[in-house]
């Protein structure tokens, strides 16, 4: 459903660069800069923000200055790595590390999605669900209340990618979708006249002949109480 092939794919070629390119990185301080690159923070200092912790510290930390056995635990839990692997150098830098998918809202009465922070960088919420069970640029809305039972229960997340498709071709699927008036609804498409759409989902009367600026399937649904 996700395609595990293709994310099998790119962890496998994640491991090859990591392999091939770094086959003489034997020191801790050398395995935490390629955690942090990895983890998306170009810098020091934006890693030391991100950690809460002062930027001289941890910049003796990366230059091996300085150890951080005591700190290692709380480096690989921010840079999505296999302790035992910063530690030692030993095993695969992934295996059993969770990936961490954003929530960028609720969704709630009418099936209407209240958002976070309209998709911007700087996620209010992060859910770490198994690496490959999605792909890397999903994001989740969070059901909130009991207004769409029996379809879903109240913490379960849905997931799904955005991209810009052709909305048409997700007819009699169950989406995410943004509405030209901002609103953002979890509903089934139905086609409609003059390129219009219908909306449906549980609990809720239908919406009819609206536009729509994208949708997005919903890939999946877990439930976060249960991770």
């Amino acid at each position: 459903m996700f395609g595990l092939c293709t994310l099998h794919n790119q962890e496998q070629c994640l491991l090859h660069n990591y392999f091939m390119q770094n086959a003489f990185m034997t020191e801790m301080h050398e395995r935490l800069i390629w955690a942090r690159k990895e983890a998306g923070y170009e810098t020091a200092r934006e890693a030391a923000d991100a950690l809460g912790i002062k930027e001289p510290t941890y910049m003796g930390h990366e230059n091996g200055f300085r150890g951080f056995k005591s700190s290692a635990e709380t480096y690989a839990r921010k840079f999505k790595v296999n302790l035992e692997w910063l530690l030692t150098g030993r095993g695969n830098p992934r295996k059993g590390v969770p990936g961490t998918v954003r929530a960028v809202g609720y969704v709630g009465a009418g099936a209407e999605i209240l958002p976070f922070d309209d998709h911007s960088p700087g996620p209010l919420e992060e859910v770490e669900i198994p690496r490959g069970m999605v792909p890397d640029d999903a994001v989740v809305v969070i059901v909130r209340g009991n207004s769409m039972y029996p379809r879903y229960l109240e913490n379960e997340m849905l997931l799904y990618v955005r991209r810009m498709d052709d909305p048409r071709e997700y007819i009699g699927r169950e989406c995410v979708v943004a509405l030209e008036d901002g609103r953002m609804l979890v509903k089934t498409l139905r086609r409609a006249a003059n390129g219009l759409f219908n909306l449906e989902s549980w609990n809720a009367p239908p919406i009819e002949a609206v536009a729509i600026q994208w949708a997005a399937p919903v890939l999946a649904r877990v439930n976060k109480n249960k991770l």
